[in-house]
């Protein structure tokens, strides 16, 4: 596949307004999944290097997005929808809201998203090719992480007008007004991506240049921090008694098409050794850890060997306790 068969990225959602639509708009960008509510929007330069993740587990805890800009760093992204009524209150560590069911104490979400930035930041630190190799910053990350908070539907001028304003940090948080369409990032495509971008840099409390990643790092950020763009596998050519399990990072297309596979019939097309199969155990496995409702899934392929392959696979990958979630029969067994 080439860049110019990849789906131009379209956008206008409050859960990621300004990053995918600035970001990800490229054609040859990846939004991993693609699938959020769409309107066009007018395309941007060419950034096939930029990645962003919606509703993905980094360092096993569920964000809403994660945005991997070259040059600038890794940032966490923790989005509210919360109204601008909403907000009784707020402390260092826990905002006060109303409710339906009366007043409730929430975590700060600069809390949230702080603390999960100090995770990947640690993971990284551990990972050597993420770190540098010699000179005095030996041992350090070559990448800065951030975080940013998203108040969708609130506008920046209330929030200064109230008693709140000191908790909510200037330099981390995009309001209402720039999520909108004539708003500082989105009116003028050019300057609005040279405007986010800046804005990127001053949320990164250390900054320093971010090197371009190769694929060998990309692939150990995925290993350490993304854990559910990881299947882990053994050899099928190996003794069972003594194969090692090492792990597979998926690429962005691979992981961007298991998210997405929805209900319904897919064609799914690729040459001999495309990661076709990972794709659609990916999917699998996503649906038997995480949603309640996929009780009974049922992976065929063409014939017994690589059914056997599979079946390790799951075992190596779902929980013990959901793995009877997934049934794997060779294709001809299903012929009776």
């Amino acid at each position: 596949m080439t860049p110019s068969d990849i789906p131009n990225m379209m956008s206008e959602t409050v859960l990621f307004p300004v990053p995918q639509r600035l970001a990800q708009k490229s054609p040859v960008a990846v939004l991993i999944p693609e699938d959020i509510s769409a309107t066009a929007v007018p395309p941007f330069e060419s950034r096939p290097d930029v990645i962003g993740w919606h509703s993905v587990r980094v360092c096993g805890k569920e964000i809403d997005f994660a945005l991997l800009l070259p040059g600038i760093g890794l940032f966490v992204i923790e989005v509210k929808d919360w109204k601008h009524g909403n907000i009784k209150s707020t402390g260092p560590a826990d905002f006060t809201l109303r409710t339906e069911q009366g007043e409730e104490s929430k975590t700060s979400p600069y809390v949230q998203a702080r603390e999960c930035g100090f995770k990947v930041r640690e993971e990284i630190q551990r990972e050597p090719l993420l770190c540098h190799s010699s000179g005095p910053k030996k041992g350090k990350p070559i990448l800065p992480v951030g975080h940013v908070v998203v108040f969708a539907n609130i506008p920046r001028k209330k929030a200064q007008a109230d008693l709140y304003v000191p908790q909510l940090d200037p330099q981390t948080t995009l309001f209402e007004e720039d999520l909108a369409n004539d708003g500082p990032y989105l009116a003028n495509p050019k300057e609005g991506l040279k405007n986010f971008l800046e804005f990127a840099r001053r949320a990164l409390q250390v900054t320093f240049p971010a090197p371009p990643l190769s694929g060998p790092q990309i692939e150990a950020i995925k290993k350490r921090v993304f854990s559910d763009s990881v299947i882990k596998m053994a050899d099928p050519t190996q003794r069972r008694q003594t194969r090692k399990v090492g792990e597979v990072a998926m690429d962005h297309l691979q992981e961007k098409y298991a998210r997405e596979i929805g209900g319904g019939p897919r064609l799914l097309k690729g040459v001999a050794g495309s990661g076709k199969t990972l794709v659609l155990l990916q999917r699998a496995i996503y649906k038997a850890k995480y949603d309640p409702s996929a009780k009974r899934i049922l992976f065929t392929c063409y014939n017994l060997s690589l059914a056997n392959h599979v079946r390790d696979m799951v075992g190596h990958n779902v929980p013990e306790d959901r793995r009877a979630r997934i049934t794997v029969k060779p294709f001809f067994w299903t012929t009776g």
